[in-house]
């Protein structure tokens, strides 16, 4: 399950409870008066917890972050391996070609590479 299913799922039981709760105090109290106040503070409660749930970068991390990340520092340790073999020249050749273009532009390493293969 993905991290924004994880977060729907989990918004929906926070927001089932808290109708559950208001509902369970209503049928208690015969809907009076007094039972007001305690279902304004589910809803508040309610809307916290979906704030918190929401901007939290922990709910619902799923491996496929883990492993993007993974692949990410496989990526990294293959051009530091790449660029450390490189003598001097080879690297301010390889500089020179990602800092400008034949306009002048910044061009990143992916299209210096598509650019070779042509």
């Amino acid at each position: 399950m993905g991290s924004n299913e994880t977060r729907f799922v989990t918004t929906a039981i926070i927001w089932t409870a808290a109708t559950a709760m208001t509902i369970v105090l209503s049928v208690v109290n015969g809907g009076e008066n007094f039972s007001i106040p305690a279902v304004v503070i589910f809803m508040i409660a309610a809307a916290v917890s979906t704030l918190g749930i929401w901007q939290s970068p922990f709910v619902g991390s799923d491996s496929g972050s883990a492993k993007a990340e993974s692949e990410k520092a496989k990526r990294s340790s293959k051009l530091e391996r790449l660029v450390s073999g490189l003598s001097d020249d080879e690297v301010n050749e390889l500089r020179n070609r990602l800092l400008t273009d034949n306009d002048g532009e910044l061009v990143s390493l992916e299209e210096v590479m598509r650019q070779r293969k042509q």
